[in-house]
């Protein structure tokens, strides 16, 4: 059984000028598509893909072919200086991705990992690894890779729970999961602006779930006058982003009350 190998092959000919480019692109018509230009150093580049049923054999195909060619437009086979294969697949795996990755700044890793900007000076040693670049206004990382800082530091239930009661409550929706609308018995008004009146008593601990939270910066708190056994709290947009009920979840009623 044959694969379709991609095979990259590098001459050591820097400025190769247009027409001995398309010349070769013609020499090497059998292997269509290929793909004959510039190498990021400026060198001439061939691509070409080939049928093969082992990398090895791909890799002989595929450089042979391209130095027939090359010989055919009077470049000496001997100025390769590197040859890549790999599966056509593979290939085109790599060119669906984007050009530039997703960067995050400071703010960004905070929002992706929930944590407050305090909270993130002290991940700081675990960051480290990740950094790609150190800028004067701080290090830069890439995004996809601070998902994996964020698992590590996931939200305890209790506190993922109320925090998914409260973003459900502003959307007039019922919190998805048991101990989501368990900890929703907490809210006592849904205020016009989204700010929401909870009953924070000991017993439930409730407070100390929001004092965790609002150390993330996920909610914000303030006192309710007239009402000393309760807090007022906003979502903030990070914990809307790090709640798990789903934005579009209109399915009931907010399980507050005036």
């Amino acid at each position: 059984m044959t694969t379709a190998f991609s095979v990259y092959v590098e001459f050591d000919r820097p400025g190769t000028d247009p027409d001995t480019c398309t010349r070769l692109l013609d020499a090497l018509g059998e292997h269509s598509p290929a793909a004959v230009g510039p190498a990021e150093n400026g060198n001439l580049s061939v691509r070409l893909f080939v049928d093969a049923d082992s990398v090895v054999l791909a890799f002989t195909l595929g450089l042979e072919s391209a130095q027939r060619a090359a010989i055919t437009c009077g470049i000496s086979p001997d100025t390769v200086i590197a040859t890549t294969v790999i599966t056509e697949e593979e290939f085109d795996r790599r060119e669906a991705q984007p050009a530039v990755p997703e960067l995050a700044g400071l703010a960004e890793a905070a929002d992706i990992i929930g944590v407050s900007d305090d909270g993130l000076g002290q991940l700081r040693a675990e960051l480290e690894p990740h950094t790609v670049q150190h800028l004067t206004t701080g290090p830069l990382f890439l995004a996809a890779d601070l998902e994996e800082v964020r698992a590590r530091h996931a939200l305890p239930q209790a506190q993922q729970a109320l925090l998914d009661a409260l973003t459900a409550a502003t959307l007039d929706a019922l919190p998805p999961t048991t101990p989501a609308r368990q900890a929703a018995d907490a809210i006592q008004e849904v205020r016009p602006d989204g700010t929401l009146r909870v009953r924070h008593s000991n017993n439930t601990n409730t407070g100390g779930l929001l004092a965790n939270l609002a150390d993330r910066a996920l909610v914000e708190l303030h006192r309710s006058s007239g009402h000393p056994d309760d807090m007022l709290v906003t979502v903030t947009t990070r914990g809307r982003r790090h709640a798990t009920t789903p934005a579009g979840n209109t399915a009931g009623t907010n399980p507050g009350h005036s």
